[in-house]
């Protein structure tokens, strides 16, 4: 349960940490040209504007989302879900993983929970690793 509660504070770190990012390059008008093309929309055009789709194959063997990226990292960041992963992305964070279907609205931890599945199928990637965060 620590892991998870110091898990979610990382999340909510890296957020911040990805905005601050953001706000450096557009401060040293790095990104000035995508700020000019996607946030002179407002509010309700840039959400029907874009698309945001994450999708799962019927059947397919449950995995953590991005999990390819960590073979060669030896610290993985967890974070809730596929979104948030992006985000890491874009920060320059490319060894984070998500459980798919993100978090649940409500804790709750029970033996044999199909939703940690992944972390079971993907253990021999997770082996080794000198930091799991």
């Amino acid at each position: 349960m620590r892991r998870l509660s110091t898990a979610l504070g990382l999340g909510v770190f890296l957020l911040s940490l990805a905005a601050t990012v953001l706000a450096t390059r557009i401060a040293s008008g790095n990104v000035q040209e995508d700020i000019d093309a996607t946030f002179l929309l407002d509010s309700e055009e840039a959400r029907s504007s874009v698309e945001q789709r994450v999708e799962q194959t019927k059947g397919a063997k449950k995995t953590l989302f991005n999990i390819d990226r960590i073979k060669d990292s030896k610290t993985v960041i967890f974070v809730e879900g596929e979104m948030d992963v992006m985000a890491c992305y874009e920060a320059g964070f490319f060894n984070a993983v998500s459980l798919p279907d993100g978090a649940p609205s409500k804790p709750k931890f029970q033996e044999g929970d199909k939703r940690f599945e992944p972390l079971t199928n993907c253990a021999d990637a997770l082996e080794g690793k000198d930091q799991i965060i």
